[in-house]
């Protein structure tokens, strides 16, 4: 909540101090998953709820994503377990992979993107290939990118409030249309509440559900690899 109120008080400075203070002893995607995503819940929340006005969550969406930018550059921070869980057999050997393309789809708005950009850095660039539809694209259009793109897995992302039932409808026509392509949706900022609306997805055709960035890397690591297995994640401050 302190990254969030600085962003309301305007103060992105102060923000990107309390970002950087917590990847001190954090690795990067738990800073991801409980710094920045609340905070874009709380932004899509409030801005719903008619507590912020149009430009303050224009502000809070921009801030996260120069933040998120930031934090992907080069020796900008301290390395993180984005490259930790690396895909491993046994303790010791490592397997070579093809890039796998991942197309990603921001279900609803800006705020889904930044998420897919955070979770686009968690994933081995060595291993993944990750594109991000734009924002708020109509599903006939995303149904004409996939068929047009044939990636290997894709993913939707959203962060409630809104995105959920564009989420399962394009499950359902991708499910329809391509009966043996993975589809992981992440369903974020609320991973204790949507156990319902998970069943929900997977029913309608989604192959995985996933509440958290980390779980959401995860599981497409084990959709595209399943015979190997993910080492645990190491953290700044025990690595």
């Amino acid at each position: 909540m302190a990254y969030y109120k600085r962003l309301l008080a305007m103060d992105q400075d102060e923000a990107e101090a309390i970002v950087e203070e917590q990847l001190r002893t954090h690795a990067v995607e738990h800073v991801f998953d409980e710094v920045l995503v609340p905070a874009l819940h709380y932004a899509k929340r409030d801005s719903r709820l008619g507590i912020l006005t149009d430009d303050d969550q224009a502000f809070v969406y921009k801030s996260t994503r120069q933040i998120v930018e930031r934090i992907g550059l080069p020796s900008t921070y301290p390395p993180s377990s984005t490259d930790a869980p690396a895909i491993g057999v046994g303790d010791t050997a490592t397997v070579s992979v093809a890039k796998v393309h991942i197309l990603a789809w921001p279900a609803h708005d800006d705020g889904d993107a930044i998420a897919l950009l955070m979770l686009q850095q968690l994933l081995d660039a060595t291993r993944y290939e990750m594109e991000i539809s734009a924002a708020g694209q109509r599903l006939p259009d995303i149904l004409q990118e996939v068929a047009q793109k044939s990636p290997e897995l894709f993913c939707v992302g959203f962060i409630p409030p809104g995105g959920l039932s564009a989420s399962r409808h394009v499950s359902k026509l991708l499910r329809g249309r391509l009966a043996d392509l993975n589809i992981v949706v992440g369903y974020w900022g609320l991973p204790e509440k949507v156990h319902n609306d998970c069943e929900t997805l997977l029913a309608a055709g989604a192959t995985h559900c996933a509440v958290t960035l980390i779980e959401t890397r995860d599981q497409i690591a084990r959709a595209m690899h399943p015979h190997v297995k993910l080492q645990p994640a190491v953290t700044p401050e025990n690595a």
